[in-house]
């Protein structure tokens, strides 16, 4: 249950926001963490905000029925027009005016002091943005080579640490301005990106983002994704919307020649240990696959190429 040490005058308002797509149990499984949640500074007022992006889809009505009871506020909409951008979008249009937003992905589940210690950190280095990490799980045993290679870990800081960029995935955000006049590009809405160029832009209009390593959630990573195919895929179209990020945002000087030389690099860089490692493990195999495609995906992006990973029936 949500606890408490007390509430202060620093009490403020969070709207947890969750986009989901044909995840019933991943649904589930975080709003029973939400549920768990706890405080040692002072309880925010919290709104949970679901937003359904299966047009057809019925259970998560009935998965929300169920752990309304649990909340002081569950709101849950339907987001017809398929995309990721858009079903974010939806989120803070029903976030009503919190103090900030939370976001949080529908395949997590936080740790119960993950809140606390995002608020934390928060009112410690007077951040717009905070970030923390998410701890790969799996509910299957995983092949040796995918935890030998380490492909679901992602980098961590001590906290306090600057950022120029996060991800929805972790991140708690002040409503005013960086949720209350910005929105998920539909550009990005079906490859993937539209939270790396929302917090991009944040940064560049003064947005302080700030790393807090003890606000842990745990993602968990089904089979379909402990494939190679699926590895190379993901680099590839991280690669790709790199480019066009790049490009819009103007985050590269000479920006056809820099993503040029970028994407070579990294191709025959992962050409290369592919050749050197054909007889070696299989993980140091798949590194120089992914590098591959990640450079793929770059010079691919300089002549238009797009890929939508979030196309209908794709999660």
């Amino acid at each position: 249950m949500l606890g408490s040490r007390g509430v202060s005058e620093a009490v403020c308002e969070v709207a947890v926001c969750i986009a989901t797509y044909q995840r019933p149990k991943g649904l589930e499984r975080l709003l029973a963490g939400l549920a768990e949640l706890t405080f040692a500074g002072p309880t925010p007022r919290l709104k949970v905000v679901v937003v359904d992006n299966d047009a057809r889809g019925e259970t998560s009505e009935e998965i929300a029925a169920r752990w309304r009871p649990r909340f002081a506020e569950l709101v849950l909409e339907r987001e017809p027009r398929q995309g990721i951008s858009y079903a974010r979008n939806r989120c803070l249009d029903a976030a009503g005016q919190p103090d900030f937003v939370a976001f949080i992905d529908d395949d997590e589940v936080p740790r119960p002091d993950w809140l606390d210690e995002l608020l934390r950190v928060q009112r410690e280095f007077d951040a717009d943005v905070v970030r923390g990490p998410v701890i790969p799980r799996f509910d299957n045993q995983p092949e040796s080579w995918i935890l030998e290679g380490r492909f679901f870990d992602r980098p961590r800081h001590p906290t306090g640490t600057r950022l120029d960029v996060a991800y929805t995935h972790n991140t708690l955000v002040r409503w005013d301005p960086y949720a209350k006049d910005f929105r998920f590009s539909p550009r990005y809405a079906r490859s993937g990106g539209s939270d790396t160029h929302y917090f991009t832009r944040a940064h560049q209009q003064g947005a302080k983002i700030v790393w807090a390593d003890e606000a842990l959630v745990d993602e968990f990573n089904p089979p379909g994704r402990q494939t190679v195919k699926w590895l190379a895929q993901r680099q590839y179209r991280i690669g790709l919307v790199r480019a066009a990020l790049d490009a819009e945002l103007r985050l590269q000087k000479r920006l056809r020649r820099t993503t040029w030389k970028q994407g070579t690099k990294r191709m025959r860089e992962g050409a290369r240990g592919l050749v050197e490692n054909l007889r070696g493990p299989k993980h140091e195999q798949v590194k120089s696959i992914n590098r591959f495609a990640s450079g793929l995906g770059r010079v691919a992006g300089l002549f238009g190429l797009w890929f939508e990973e979030y196309r209908a029936g794709k999660s």
